[in-house]
């Protein structure tokens, strides 16, 4: 008996079982751990089929990391409640942290990209990092604007670095032990990191007042 053939799939079935498998695939091995051809077995298509829509997997990456990067997805073009002319309120910059965190907790390919461009130097992650400092400075300038006409003592660019990389390095961290005392596999942890982001927030904003 002759194998019964596969039904026809649209070109959006074949790029959701490319995104699906590259998803998978990530979550498991990490990018530096996973080869086109792992991508293109998972999605059963030809390699052919992955390359009339992708000149190779760094092109492919380009794209699959701006679904998945918080501050390119999510964080500033979606939620940018802020208007061009406007400064950041106090709430605002409360939600964009609250949300970072949330999307640290939640997505694995994030915290997967993380780690692939700290240790993997490489044209993909340089662009990836060089995008998303881009779109945070689009957001850091509002905010240095506000803190400089308010006459803050605080320096709004380093505070957000120091707590945005904490943040960062806190949900990498967290399958290695706890980190002074806090352990990020814990709803209830992560309820008092954020808490204590809403209370820094405050305290910074109260230099303006």
């Amino acid at each position: 008996m002759t194998k019964p053939r596969r039904p026809r799939r649209t070109k959006e079935d074949i790029e959701k079982s490319i995104n699906d498998a590259a998803v998978d695939l990530i979550g498991r091995k990490g990018f530096a751990g996973v080869q086109l051809s792992d991508i293109t077995r998972q999605a059963e298509i030809e390699p052919v089929v992955f390359y009339n829509r992708y000149k190779n997997l760094d092109e492919f990456y380009d794209e699959f990391v701006k679904k998945y990067d918080y501050w390119v997805s999510e964080g500033i073009k979606r939620r940018d409640a802020c208007e061009d002319d406007a400064l950041p309120t106090e709430e605002y910059c409360k939600r964009v942290l609250i949300e970072l965190i949330e999307d640290l907790r939640d997505d694995k390919i994030m915290r997967e990209i993380l780690r692939w461009e700290i240790s993997n130097p490489n044209p993909v992650t340089e662009r990836t990092a060089m995008l998303r400092e881009m779109l945070n400075m689009q957001l850091v300038f509002k905010f240095k604007k506000l803190f400089r006409e308010g006459d803050s003592s605080i320096d709004i660019a380093v505070l957000s670095a120091l707590m945005i990389g904490g943040i960062y390095y806190l949900f990498l961290h967290r399958d290695r032990s706890t980190f002074c005392g806090l352990d990020l596999n814990d709803p209830g942890d992560i309820n008092r990191m954020c808490k204590t982001v809403d209370a820094i927030v405050d305290l910074a904003f109260s230099t303006l007042k």
